[in-house]
């Protein structure tokens, strides 16, 4: 989650595995790709061709994540989640 979280802030599309917290920090086909890597490994190769080949389509990605990531997962959005439980 950590490594697609700094790819999203670089601005940049994600193409990940569904594994641990990736399909929380990237929204499938809105911020990025993601797959299930034991299942779908032509598909992830063709997602990465397509978004190499289509750069419009890979900027588009890479701006909706990093909306995204400012929005919803800033120190404050964080903290008001929290407060509740810290009460």
């Amino acid at each position: 989650r950590v490594v697609s979280a700094r790819v999203v802030r670089a601005n940049l599309p994600v193409v990940a595995g569904l594994s641990g917290g990736v399909g929380e920090a990237v929204l499938h086909e809105k911020t990025g790709l993601l797959f299930d890597v034991y299942k779908q490994k032509p598909e992830i190769s063709a997602a990465i061709s397509y978004l190499l080949e289509n750069t419009e389509a890979a900027k588009t990605l890479g701006t909706a994540g990093q909306t995204r990531m400012k929005q919803e997962f800033n120190w404050q959005v964080q903290l008001e989640k929290l407060n509740p439980w810290l009460q």
